[in-house]
């Protein structure tokens, strides 16, 4: 697998739901603006923030970064979670 030529940022709210949306958008990106590279070669940034259900599982359809790494994914894109680390900031 080719190393990340284009690194692609995602940022948004925790309550965001829709992935239509998302998904809409990162393979808009793939297919009109990223050119002559392969999709592992692309790598989606993002704050790797969770919301949980009530029984403590992860609630896949809920908050920005989850829904764009999801997407991301599925198009064959790397993806890179980066913790908030809101104790220290």
């Amino acid at each position: 697998m080719a190393d990340a030529l284009i690194r692609v940022l995602v940022t948004g709210g925790r309550d965001y739901t829709d992935r239509d949306t998302v998904a809409r958008v990162l393979a808009h990106l793939q297919d009109f603006y990223i050119f002559g590279v392969e999709p592992e070669e692309i790598v989606l940034v993002h704050g790797d923030c969770k919301r949980f259900l009530e029984d403590g599982s992860i609630d896949l359809d809920r908050s920005l970064d989850q829904l764009a790494a999801q997407e991301a994914s599925d198009l064959g894109w790397k993806t890179e979670p980066h913790e908030a680390k809101w104790d220290l900031y």
